[in-house]
C-alpha cells in the first residue's frame, strides 16, 4: 500500500494517508458461528473495513478477532430470537483514523474515517445500513422516517458518504445497484463502469 506524508502548518506532527482502502459488505446471516472459521477471518483479513450486517447478536455478545477491532449495533427492540444486528470490522491500522458518529436510527451503523487518512478536503462516512422487508414485524414507518432523517442529516454535512449493505428493495426492471461517481472512481483507483471485484 503506498503512503505518502506531508507537513501541516499548523500542526508539527506528520499525517499519513493511503491512496486505497480495501472495503466489503457481507450478510453474514449470524456473526457468531461465522467467526469460528478460519475462512471467515481469511475473508475479513482482506479489507481494511468489512461491514456487516444480519449479525444477530445482542449487546452481551463480544466478536474478537486478531488485528481487528469489531463495533456493532444490535437489534434495540425486543425480540424472541436474535436477528437483525449492524457490524464493521476495522483492521487495526486505521483504527487511529477512524470515528463511530452517533446515529438516532436502528437500521445504519456509521464510521467516521478522517480527511487526513484519505487526502481529501473533507471526512469520508461509511454507512452500515439494512432495511427490514415490508413485511417484518419490526418495520415501522416511524423506524423508517428516523433512517430517512439520518441519511438527509449526513448529506447536509458531509459530501463523500459511502452506504454499504442490504436494503430488500424490489426493483422490478430497474437496476438494483448503484453506478459509482466520479470522487469514488478517482479516489479509490476504479475503473468506473468496467470494474471488476474479486
Amino acid at each position: 500500500m503506498a503512503r505518502s506524508s506531508y507537513n501541516s502548518a499548523s500542526e508539527k506532527q506528520k499525517h499519513y494517508y493511503t491512496s486505497s482502502i480495501k472495503c466489503a459488505s457481507l450478510n453474514v446471516c449470524g456473526l457468531k458461528r461465522r467467526v469460528e472459521f478460519s475462512d471467515f477471518y481469511e475473508l475479513v483479513n482482506k479489507y481494511n473495513l468489512l461491514f456487516v450486517v444480519e449479525t444477530k447478536l445482542d449487546a452481551n455478545d463480544v466478536i474478537s478477532l486478531p488485528n481487528f477491532k469489531f463495533t456493532n449495533k444490535p437489534r434495540t427492540q425486543p425480540f424472541i430470537r436474535k436477528s437483525g444486528g449492524l457490524g464493521i470490522f476495522i483492521k487495526d491500522p486505521l483504527l487511529q483514523h477512524c470515528e463511530i458518529p452517533d446515529c438516532e436510527s436502528d437500521f445504519i451503523l456509521w464510521l467516521k474515517l478522517r480527511k487526513l487518512y484519505c487526502n481529501t478536503d473533507q471526512d469520508v462516512i461509511f454507512g452500515v445500513t439494512y432495511i427490514l422487508p415490508l413485511q417484518s414485524r419490526f418495520d415501522t414507518l416511524d423506524k423508517f422516517k428516523a433512517y430517512e432523517n439520518e441519511i438527509i442529516t449526513k448529506c447536509s454535512q458531509y459530501d463523500k458518504i459511502v452506504l454499504y449493505g442490504g436494503w430488500n428493495a424490489q426493483t422490478s426492471n430497474l437496476l438494483d445497484y448503484s453506478k459509482s461517481d466520479d470522487f469514488l472512481n478517482n479516489h479509490f483507483q476504479i475503473d468506473g463502469d468496467n470494474a471488476v471485484y474479486p
